[in-house]
């Protein structure tokens, strides 16, 4: 299994066929350099690759609207970054494998904001 698919698998992309992810499409160079990856159910990623997978800053955007901006490292979201959900609600912070873990604000739609320390999601302090 090659790294671009292994991507796909962690942000929920794949779709199994017969052979491999359907629909992708890539602008650039989405092996080892900068790269836009777009693929026809509305997910697209603009950004640094290394071996296949989003390494260093990019922008992830989901198909419902959802949009992080930030650092990831294989693949994963790790760093800092922020995501906007298409609710409105807000996380700017740390980041490691996909979570939330680190200083972070989490800011809701409503107004009420959540900051300090996050480990796996949640909020401990």
């Amino acid at each position: 299994m090659n790294k671009l698919t292994k991507f796909l698998m962690v942000i929920g992309l794949l779709v199994i066929t017969d052979s491999y992810a359907v629909d992708l499409r890539c602008a650039g160079d989405c092996v080892n350099g900068q790269g836009t990856a777009t693929w026809a159910n509305g997910y697209k990623y603009v950004g640094e690759w290394k071996d296949d997978m989003p390494n260093g800053q990019g922008t992830h955007t989901f198909p419902d609207g959802t949009k992080y901006v930030g650092e990831f490292k294989d693949g994963k979201k790790n760093g800092q970054g922020t995501v906007t959900y298409s609710n409105g609600d807000k996380y700017a912070g740390e980041w490691k494998d996909n979570k939330f873990n680190g200083q972070g604000t989490y800011t809701y739609s409503n107004g009420t904001i959540q900051s300090g320390l996050w480990e796996n999601d949640e909020f401990v302090k």
